[in-house]
């Protein structure tokens, strides 16, 4: 994707938005906007959270009880059409677990992306040979999965190069560069591959070397996704069977101190890409 304002999400996201200001602007509550449309107050924090798609009946029927009429009326009803858009079907979308989907529609709508991993680089930064050899290593996924998710991996990567990029920050431990995912050739290619991103504006790559010893958070690694839209900051872990959000501002908060703790550990960006010249080399 390479329009973040072009995005059935971010659309999704801007309605949501824009029905909550109407409704309190109206001094309506949730349950009278759930008894309009005679469904559950759960489902219209999900319309206005932008999870949850409005059909173009419950929306005229939402704007009639908010007193909504006139150009703003139509400039709701077209986010509406845009936010029902379905996305082009691709050969990848049925591989991706339900678990990764909330969390692909978050990544392709935030602003600025922070991760931490001790092992592995980010899906955002890999090359397709890394990439495969890494998801390959599951010997639960079948080769056709494999082709598939490595599509979806290097279609996230689109961002990176739209009008709409986000800011993205990456803090590994010196053992990702030292991992034998793909054999040596792979890794050469994905090293200069970061060399090659740490130089874009947008772009923030460090490394911790193994000398600076205990640091924050060490062994748990974390992606702080902060979306568009004057979204809630949220937190992404990943394990083997699941991926689990936090959201409590609070402990969020957490996340984001340890991740200025952890840059503070790290080399600079322009010693990282001197270390990564010099393991470039060695490889």
């Amino acid at each position: 994707m390479s329009e973040l304002i072009q995005s059935p999400t971010d659309y999704k996201l801007q309605l949501g938005d824009t029905l909550n200001a109407l409704r309190l602007r109206a001094g309506l509550h949730r349950a009278d906007a759930a008894a309009m449309l005679e469904c559950s107050e759960a489902k219209i924090g999900s319309i206005e959270r932008g999870r949850s798609a409005v059909s173009a009946t419950e929306l005229r029927a939402l704007l009639d009880r908010y007193g909504v009429g006139g150009d703003e009326r139509a400039a709701v009803e077209e986010l509406g059409t845009e936010a029902r858009k379905r996305r082009a079907r691709t050969p990848w979308g049925a591989a991706i677990p339900d678990r990764l989907k909330r969390f692909f529609r978050i990544e392709e709508t935030s602003t600025a992306i922070r991760y931490y991993h001790p092992e592995f680089i980010h899906g955002l930064g890999q090359t397709e040979d890394y990439a495969r050899a890494l998801i390959g290593a599951n010997t639960a996924l079948r080769p056709v999965e494999v082709d598939r998710l490595v599509q979806a991996r290097m279609a996230r990567q689109a961002r990176l190069v739209g009008a709409h990029a986000p800011t993205l920050s990456m803090v590994l431990s010196e053992a990702a560069l030292l991992q034998n995912i793909g054999g040596a050739e792979a890794m050469r290619g994905q090293v200069r591959h970061l060399i090659s991103l740490a130089g874009r504006p947008d772009v923030s790559f460090r490394i911790i070397r193994f000398g600076v010893g205990a640091h924050p958070n060490r062994g748990f690694p974390f992606t702080i996704l902060t979306p568009a839209a004057k979204r809630t900051t949220v937190v992404y872990l990943e394990n083997l069977t699941d991926g689990i959000f936090v959201e409590e501002p609070d402990r969020v908060a957490q996340y984001e101190a340890a991740f200025v703790d952890l840059v503070k550990a790290a080399l600079s960006v322009e010693d990282t890409v001197k270390l990564l010249a010099t393991v470039a080399m060695e490889l």
